[in-house]
């Protein structure tokens, strides 16, 4: 792997550097800043020229770049004009901007990507020609500053702030209220998106609700200033109690000083107090079946469906039984009859049948 990108970088310097003598009418290139000492999470400038000797080049459209390992974050699209002398030729063109956010240590391989390049001319025959070219690859190491092989998301910056509101303040509370908590973390030169999201674990008696992030950059003059990342949390308090709200720290690399520092807003310690409006989640749960005293009363219920379902079918029974009784009364008085009859008529035959 390592011969692989040790080739891609030597093609590279080579193909640039054959590009620069002024070999070609069409310049693409591609460097970064700081070339060196870079540190996971700061930030690093792509840049991306494009020139054309006699001519003015550009770039038809900048596809979004993808770095594995790093976040990438185009500020300006349209690119700034740049002009220079190359050989005693007048090269045109414009450079466009990628910033990289270095998210683990080791090799991070920017690749080459193809772009549609169009060149104007002017004066006679003058025209524009659209070419499809590649943009060199490029390579850069970053490094992960002492203590922090365990940081996730980690920013390296000049400065970093981090402030947090409630909403309503806190004061006298109970069971059933909700409080919300905003926390706003901002830092010099860095991407919103390069922010690791804040943990929201679970708390004993309180419910946790965190909303969707919202970040933002600061842009000025085609130059990032400042990324923010805004989250916000939605406590609501199930149980009375003491409840403690957790502090919540933001690990950092300081450029300026070369050491971690640690950003951290305090916790809150609550008193949750009884609602007479709100039945308690210890009291709920034992309302909902599945509690100790429905099993018996399922029992009894179960117990009399079945007498009353033997009751109904004995109530049939015996409507079977005084029918069949008043069928086999009805058969034996007409035997009888027949039987008297046959002997008023001294019919020995008959009343023997």
């Amino acid at each position: 792997m390592k011969c692989i990108r040790l080739i891609c970088v030597i093609f590279a310097i080579l193909w640039t550097g054959a590009q620069a003598d002024g070999a070609d009418d069409i310049i693409l290139r591609t460097s970064i800043n700081p070339k060196t000492d870079i540190w996971v999470g700061q930030k690093v400038v792509l840049y991306v020229d494009v020139l054309a000797k006699d001519g003015w080049a550009q770039i038809k459209k900048v596809r979004d770049l993808e770095v594995s390992g790093a976040i990438a974050l185009s500020v300006e699209t349209q690119g700034t004009r740049n002009s220079e002398t190359i050989g005693g030729a007048t090269y045109s063109g414009q450079r466009y901007e990628v910033l990289l956010f270095a998210q683990r240590g080791g090799a991070i391989l920017v690749p080459a990507v193809p772009v549609d390049v169009e060149v104007k001319t002017f004066g006679a025959g003058g025209g524009s020609k659209i070419s499809r070219m590649n943009t060199p690859p490029l390579e850069f190491e970053a490094r992960i500053p002492p203590g922090a092989s365990q940081v996730n998301g980690l920013v390296s910056t000049t400065r970093l702030s981090l402030e947090q509101t409630w909403d309503p303040e806190p004061g006298a509370l109970k069971v059933g209220d909700a409080i919300k908590r905003t926390v706003v973390i901002e830092a010099a030169d860095v991407a919103g998106m390069a922010f690791a999201p804040l943990r929201h674990d679970a708390i004993s008696g309180v419910g946790v609700y965190p909303s969707e992030a919202d970040v933002s950059e600061t842009v000025g003059r085609g130059e990032l200033i400042s990324g923010k990342r805004v989250e916000t949390v939605t406590y609501v308090f199930l149980e009375q109690g003491a409840v403690a709200l957790p502090a919540i720290t933001v690990a950092w690399w300081n450029l300026d000083q070369k050491r971690m520092m640690l950003a951290e807003l305090p916790s809150l310690n609550l008193e949750i107090a009884a609602n007479p409006a709100v039945v308690p989640e210890s009291e709920a749960a034992s309302a909902l079946p599945g509690a100790a005293w429905v099993a018996p009363l399922v029992a009894g219920i179960l117990i009399l469906l079945a007498v009353a379902l033997v009751w109904r079918r004995l109530g049939m029974i015996k409507a079977r039984l005084r029918e069949w009784r008043v069928s086999r009364a009805e058969r034996e008085v007409a035997c009888f009859g027949r039987v008297l009859r046959a002997a008023h008529a001294d019919d020995a035959a008959r009343t023997l049948s």
